[in-house]
């Protein structure tokens, strides 16, 4: 199973990234609901991408944040600066033994149990 980092979902609403769309409806792919606060949480956000979030949310798997994962989550903040929502992104990869597939590698190598892969370069 791949876990998608809320970044990819960004990234393949641009024109430039549209491939990204076509790996990210594959049968294996996943997310974390924290993935739900980040693709939907700007201001500014347009309709044609809150309908193209939601389409993804509503055709992929969604893996709930369950307690084991803040408090997974909590400990790899604990041990470098990060954001919290990468941080349940991470706990939830973690957690499930899945690859977290991001275009920010750099924010969670540090992460010695976390597998991870870019599927832009």
């Amino acid at each position: 199973m791949k876990l998608i980092d809320s970044n990819l979902f960004i990234y393949s609403i641009q024109p430039e990234y549209h491939k990204l769309q076509e790996f990210i409806f594959q049968k294996d792919c996943a997310f974390s609901e924290i993935s739900i606060v980040e693709c939907l949480g700007y201001k500014k956000i347009l309709e044609m991408e809150i309908e193209y979030f939601n389409m993804c949310f509503m055709h992929l798997k969604a893996y709930q944040i369950s307690n084991f994962i803040l408090q997974k989550a909590a400990t790899l903040k604990q041990n470098k600066k990060m954001s919290i929502a990468d941080s349940v992104i991470a706990a939830t990869a973690i957690q499930y033994d899945m690859i977290l597939y991001t275009n920010n590698i750099k924010d969670y190598e540090h992460i010695n149990s976390l597998k991870l892969m870019n599927p832009i370069i």
